[in-house]
């Protein structure tokens, strides 16, 4: 059979597409690209910070009265030997996780004593505010030469609120018993007191006016 040399031609240019079509299928029918998976990272949970540990176990004051945070003030109260006060110290109290504002005042007393009758006046040595959270000690040192000897004797408070006023302080003083003690103050801010004398009783009497 002759062919013309057009549907020659053709016919080559039929093979040489059918030809590329062929080419096209394999690659298509060849194997899926493979694919790696890769594991999630795993999720810490988070460790509380300290501080959110240190106000978690802190309580919240706002709805206490102020007979409650007497009460908290007066049980971390102390005086050490040298007469300073000593707030927290290593009495296990409960902490708060605000501040609360306390007064240290320091008075000197003066000791006269006429016949039998011993009397005595209050002189403020020192008064110092101080803030306290029961987390860790604070002290307030005592003035100079804040000591009980001869005719004179030492008184200590802490309390809250504001300075204390004249009419609220002691009227009376136990001088007949021991020569430390508390005192009754004429207001019921007062959530620590020590009175510091230079003796008792016959020693008293010495301080003639």
């Amino acid at each position: 059979m002759i062919f013309s040399p057009v549907r020659v031609a053709a016919l080559a240019g039929l093979v040489l597409v059918l030809a590329g079509c062929g080419g096209t299928d394999r690659t298509a029918a060849g194997p899926p690209p493979t694919t790696t998976a890769v594991p999630a990272s795993p999720v810490v949970a988070g460790t509380p910070s300290s501080a959110a540990s240190s106000t978690a176990a802190c309580q919240q004051t706002k709805a206490w009265s102020q007979t409650k945070i007497i009460n908290w003030v007066g049980a971390m109260a102390a005086t050490d030997p040298p007469g300073n006060v000593v707030l927290g110290g290593d009495k296990a109290v409960v902490s708060v996780c605000t501040k609360v504002p306390v007064q240290v005042e320091f008075w000197l007393v003066g000791l006269t004593s006429f016949g039998s009758k011993v009397s005595f006046t209050l002189t403020s040595a020192l008064r110092k505010q101080a803030a306290v959270d029961g987390r860790r000690p604070v002290t307030v040192k005592t003035p100079k030469d804040f000591t009980a000897v001869d005719c004179r004797g030492t008184l200590t408070a802490v309390y809250v609120g504001k300075p204390m006023a004249k009419a609220e302080l002691p009227v009376t003083l136990d001088f007949g018993g021991s020569s430390s003690g508390t005192v009754e103050f004429n207001t019921d801010r007062v959530a620590y007191s020590e009175l510091r004398m230079p003796g008792t009783g016959d020693d008293l009497r010495q301080c003639h006016i």
